[in-house]
């Protein structure tokens, strides 16, 4: 209902106009709408086809994986990876997170993925440690260090074999809590 300023109300008929004069004094924008076209045949539409169906042509080449400098790392025979963790150094141009702050000091281990091409394997510093031999027959085999010769980058295993330290990777018996 509409009402004058001193408060009497319109009559119907006076409300009739003012209803006509508000709906005109607002413009509506006209939306001109195109049909869309139907899409121009191919020439894949040319034979006979089965829409589900893969064919040989459909199949491209593989990506390879870039595995870095630890391939050996990600072949499922190589060692027991259940029983044991390996200690890696990762290079400075991973800079995702902070790896060693001041925050984090006697916090539980950080389990991270990190992408391979900034892996190294990190080196035993000390006798009766554990290493993951890397290279030669003996790859894959977790030994103990008799010791540690740092001079000459190696270490001599409790079997007697000298390793270089490019051909080892620290490792740590993994014990289930």
């Amino acid at each position: 209902m509409g009402m004058l300023l001193d408060g009497t109300l319109l009559p119907p008929q006076l409300q009739c106009s003012l209803k006509s004069l508000h709906s005109r004094s607002f413009i509506t924008p006209v939306v001109l709408r195109n049909v869309t076209p139907p899409p121009s045949p191919s020439p894949l539409d040319a034979g006979p086809s089965d829409v589900g169906s893969v064919t040989p042509t459909d199949i491209t080449e593989m990506q390879t994986l870039d595995y870095g400098e630890v391939p050996w790392l990600f072949k499922s025979d190589f060692c027991d990876f259940k029983s044991f963790h390996f200690g890696f150094n990762v290079s400075v141009g991973f800079t995702q997170v902070s790896l060693v702050t001041g925050h984090n000091t006697g916090l539980a281990m950080q389990h991270l993925t990190i992408p391979a091409q900034y892996l190294t394997p990190a080196n035993p510093t000390g006798k009766n440690q554990l290493c993951l031999i890397l290279k030669r027959p003996q790859a894959g085999r977790v030994v103990s260090i008799k010791k540690c010769q740092r001079n000459s980058k190696s270490v001599v295993t409790d079997d007697g074999t000298t390793f270089q330290s490019s051909d080892i990777c620290v490792a740590f018996k993994y014990n289930r809590a």
